[in-house]
């Protein structure tokens, strides 16, 4: 988030960019990040990626549901083994 935050920060600077002439910032002369088409892109990409980190944490919010429920199920057959086993005992 923090690269997401720098490259908007410095979206005004980057209009100001001339093709050959030195970046005020670092003096390069190539400038790949002052187009237009690949900011779009990386816009894109990133709220893809978003998305992609959205959609895993549900599932490992789903994930973690039915882990709980697969512990709870554990603990349920421990019990029933347990009387079982003290049943037999009994019944001798």
């Amino acid at each position: 988030m923090l690269k997401e935050q720098a490259f908007v920060a410095l979206e005004e600077r980057r209009k100001d960019l001339v093709e050959n002439q030195p970046c005020p910032l670092c003096g390069s002369l190539n400038h790949p990040y002052s187009d237009e088409a690949f900011i779009k892109e990386h816009k894109a990409e990133n709220s893809k990626l978003e998305n992609e980190i959205r959609r895993l944490r549900n599932l490992m919010n789903a994930l973690s549901l039915v882990d709980e429920k697969i512990k709870d199920k554990d603990k349920e057959l421990r019990d029933i083994r347990e009387k079982n086993w003290l049943f037999a005992i009994c019944s001798g």
